[in-house]
């Protein structure tokens, strides 16, 4: 026989079970909810997404962009059941600082028509957009990729993050994924260290890298 505690065991609630379902299909997206225009909700923090605590500008910690790009992305593969996206007229109008405790509810639509996309969040009752841009679906869209060839033994980016830190960007070790990078004829190409986080299109720390070769490239004094 079991030997029973004496006490309760509360049932979890449809809201609960809505939101742990979710996270099964995509671990940024969040559920999505009942409504006109294709809607996903989540709550991001720093506990539920330690990385998040590695990506500081100016001495507080930011969402970062590419996290909204996957977010995006994410929806995008749920809504046209498609795979290779493309976020085109990409603007990013307003920061989401998270400080130690802080939760930010994210709310991202989709018009499926256009694929025109927006993430909101609400502060003292008004509407606030973090993020807007457009889904392209058709990979004919897309200019042809190019690759250059990043030899096995190319050196290390030297001091990139350090240098980073001093200008204002204070990327902690989850960010630091930049090992090599090489340009030439108008591409871009990098090696990167990349996490172990299934579920993902793109984890954003490899995506916020590969922002960073841009940079460093765009700076030869990195190389």
């Amino acid at each position: 026989t079991f030997p029973w505690a004496d006490r309760p065991f509360p049932s979890q609630g449809l809201e609960y079970q809505r939101f742990r379902a979710c996270y099964t299909e995509h671990p940024l997206l969040g559920a999505r909810l009942d409504a006109p225009v294709p809607t996903w909700e989540t709550d991001v923090d720093r506990v539920r997404y330690p990385w998040l605590a590695d990506h500081v500008i100016d001495g507080a910690v930011v969402f970062p962009g590419a996290a909204y790009v996957e977010m995006a992305r994410a929806a995008g593969r749920s809504l046209y059941d498609a795979s290779d996206l493309a976020v085109a007229d990409l603007r990013l109008h307003k920061a989401v600082f998270l400080r130690e405790d802080d939760v930010a509810r994210l709310v991202l639509t989709v018009q499926p028509d256009t694929g025109a996309f927006a993430i909101r969040s609400r502060a003292g009752g008004d509407w606030v957009d973090h993020v807007t841009g457009v889904l392209q679906v058709d990979a004919l869209a897309l200019p042809p990729r190019r690759h250059l060839a990043v030899p096995a033994g190319t050196p290390p980016v030297q001091g990139c993050y350090e240098r980073f830190a001093r200008i204002g960007f204070g990327y902690g070790p989850a960010f630091q994924r930049l090992h090599a990078v090489r340009a030439a004829e108008g591409v871009v190409e990098a090696r990167l260290r990349a996490p172990d986080a299934p579920g993902y299109l793109a984890h954003p720390t490899v995506l916020d890298a590969l922002f960073h070769s841009v940079l460093v490239v765009a700076d030869r004094t990195f190389l």
